[in-house]
């Protein structure tokens, strides 16, 4: 076990530069913060109503509100400066669920104002979403985005495991007050953090790219057009079902513990990526990394799928769920980061802010649509066949896109790769500054890569 342990901790990505590291440890917190916050309302929501459909609403008004900013937040993410973005949205988030607190502590918290403060957070997250992408970029190693968003998604994971278990605990305990007053105050030292990070040297606003151009962009570049097209099958059949774990959980036992042990077996597994990704892109391309990841992910959701159908009794249906949950977890989550890396990468500098939010937007969509229907088949349906049947498609899916050599485009975007490389020296040119040298360019050494931005990181945790 030590060694083990040991083995991980030595292969787990070290940030590149401080300001990285400060970074980690603000959306740590903020993260631990925001898993609370939304294991309480969706625990809150399903113990209340009954309904799966319920509970997905609450993901579903995140995902409006996010969606109706996706495209504006690219135009905001050029205009003004990151930091200052990211600030003033963190300072909203925190009055908006300052706001729910004082609800609860007065007894008059209702679905409504759970779904209206999804909504709002939403549309927080998705003007956030660009500039915490970009800024993550600005102070990782070249050629390392993916490791650097597998570092935050790994640390998100960690976080969501700490807040699912404890909040399990806390839930049943004392209730769901202190969870929101832990999250109002988790925003406090990522907006300390922030405001003292250098600004972003040669960037000069320029005019913003149109709709039509941005998806132009997208559809001719080969290896990011893939990529959204499986980010959008993902979201679509898998991301949803872990919304439906308070029914599942419900449905091997009633306590919100069960629910927090679920959620956190998930998380652990989400939590290894950055180790397995920094060691598996040493030998594997992209086109290996997202093949075996998305295959494995729809296999254990077959698997979870078959161990609640056959009905083994409380401690091994949980036992098993737990370890394919763990599967999962850390399938999707090295299939969204490296997916993510190369949307990022594959689109020319000077455009990226449109097109993560064009991106954004198109899964937000997808996963939307998942939840819904998903959403009302559990309420209708034995909950179990869904897991197994989305399960199902994914594995077939994933064969048929690899009996068509579907997956070797991905390896463009390499870095490791002759095409990724020409890509990379492209990327860094298209992006308006001149000669301008980034901060920190000649001190970074190699880090790993995930998408751990408030967005992204409140969005996964929506789901669930």
């Amino acid at each position: 076990m030590s060694s083990l342990s040991g083995e991980i901790k030595q292969s787990f990505p070290r940030p590149s530069s401080p300001q990285l590291g400060q970074m980690a440890w603000g959306s740590f917190i903020s993260s631990l913060g925001s898993t609370l916050q939304v294991f309480a309302f969706t625990y809150v929501v399903y113990s209340t109503t009954k309904s799966a459909f319920a509970t997905v609403m609450v993901g579903v008004a995140f995902a409006v509100g996010f969606g109706l900013f996706a495209l504006p937040a690219g135009k905001i993410a050029r205009r003004f400066d990151h930091r200052h973005v990211v600030i003033a949205v963190s300072v909203a988030k925190a009055v908006v669920y300052a706001a729910i607190l004082a609800l609860q502590l007065t007894g008059e918290l209702s679905l409504a104002a759970i779904l209206i403060s999804s909504a709002a957070s939403g549309i927080t997250s998705s003007i956030q979403y660009p500039c915490w992408q970009e800024l993550l970029q600005q102070f990782s190693a070249k050629g390392r985005l993916d490791e650097t968003n597998a570092l935050f998604s790994s640390l998100s994971s960690i976080s969501s495991v700490i807040g699912a278990l404890a909040g399990g605990v806390l839930l049943d305990e004392v209730g769901a007050a202190p969870l929101f007053a832990f999250n109002v105050l988790s925003y406090l030292p990522l907006i300390v953090i922030v405001a003292l990070l250098p600004a972003m040297q040669g960037d000069k606003p320029t005019a913003a790219a149109g709709l039509k151009l941005i998806i132009a962009k997208i559809n001719s570049a080969r290896a990011v057009r893939t990529a959204v097209i499986f980010t959008a099958l993902l979201e679509l059949l898998a991301w949803p079902l872990i919304s439906l774990l308070p029914k599942v959980a419900a449905e091997v036992g009633s306590a919100a513990r069960i629910y927090g042990l679920l959620l956190a077996a998930f998380y652990v597994g989400a939590g290894l990526v950055a180790v397995l990704l920094r060691r598996w892109k040493k030998d594997a391309p992209y086109s290996h990394i997202i093949r075996l990841s998305i295959t494995a992910s729809g296999i254990a959701l077959v698997i979870a799928g078959a161990f609640g159908i056959a009905q083994m009794g409380i401690a091994l249906t949980l036992a098993g769920l737990a370890i394919v949950l763990a599967a999962a977890g850390l399938g999707l989550a090295t299939a969204q980061s490296v997916l993510g890396a190369i949307t990022q990468l594959g689109v020319p500098k000077k455009i990226e802010g449109e097109v993560l939010g064009v991106f954004a937007l198109i899964t937000i969509i997808f996963g939307t649509v998942g939840s819904l229907v998903e959403g009302l088949l559990a309420d209708t349906l034995d909950i179990w066949w869904l897991p197994l049947a989305s399960g199902a498609v994914i594995v077939i899916a994933m064969n048929l896109i690899w009996w068509r050599h579907g997956f070797l485009v991905l390896n463009a975007a390499d870095p490791k790769s002759d095409p990724g490389r020409t890509h990379l020296m492209r990327h860094a040119q298209s992006g308006g500054r001149g000669n301008a040298t980034p901060p920190l360019v000649h001190t970074r050494r190699p880090l790993t890569a995930a998408t751990d931005d408030d967005a992204r990181r409140e969005g996964d945790t929506l789901r669930a």
